[in-house]
């Protein structure tokens, strides 16, 4: 089990495909810890349907060869944040990286975005007070409140619901500000806070960045579990 200073625990990490921008994310593939090494393996419930849409495979780790070990972390590693860059440590203090995380830790609490492909990660947090990361927030684009978010700034609060009449999602969480509607948590974040609430933690949403150029293209969000 992984704990730091900052009370952040998961022990795997999900690989998210989707088939084009701003589609559905469709969890394909888990990465966790195994004694000293990594495991990697394709799996969850959206991953016929990502077959279905195209997915062959993250590059260098080819379906049918799974599961991998620890060449995964080597292959997934590469969505790092590197600490070569000039900005690290702003940018690490944007993620909430630990100082001192070793790659696991770093790609867990970044998305792992890149310019060149469709992939991205999402750390599997655990209920532990004090936890905090951060999130894209998912769905703006089909939400009728979607335009309120043009005046969202780093500090707003957001308030979460569930969503249990979802069809989509039985594991859907609302994002709501503004008096509407505006977004959703994406998925494997929204079952952490799914876990959260269910543990008696309060969790608390705020904007940390939102970039707006005619249309709200992308909503950063910090995410905190708390006992008060």
């Amino acid at each position: 089990m992984l704990k730091d200073k900052i009370g952040t625990e998961f022990d795997s990490i999900k690989l998210i495909w989707r088939q084009l921008p701003r589609t559905e994310r469709l969890v394909v593939g888990t990465l966790s810890r195994a004694a000293d090494s990594f495991m990697f393996d394709y799996d969850g419930p959206d991953l016929e349907r990502a077959k279905e849409l195209g997915f062959d495979g993250y590059p260098g780790l080819p379906l049918e060869r799974a599961p991998f070990n620890g060449q995964a972390m080597a292959a997934l590693g590469a969505r790092n944040l590197s600490t070569r860059r000039e900005d690290y440590d702003r940018l690490a203090t944007f993620w909430r990286i630990p100082q001192g995380a070793d790659p696991f830790v770093s790609i867990g609490m970044t998305s792992g975005t890149l310019p060149t492909d469709l992939f991205e990660v999402a750390a599997e947090f655990k209920p532990i007070p004090n936890t905090e990361f951060i999130t894209s927030l998912a769905g703006i684009q089909f939400c009728e409140g979607k335009d309120l978010l043009r005046e969202s700034a780093p500090g707003v609060e957001l308030h979460l619901e569930r969503d249990p009449s979802n069809t989509f999602d039985a594991n859907a969480v609302k994002v709501l500000w503004g008096g509407g509607h505006v977004a959703f948590i994406k998925k494997v974040h929204n079952q952490a806070v799914l876990r959260a609430w269910d543990a008696g933690l309060i969790v608390m949403a705020t904007v940390e960045h939102a970039k707006v150029n005619g249309i709200v293209q992308e909503v950063l969000a910090s995410i905190r579990f708390d006992t008060s």
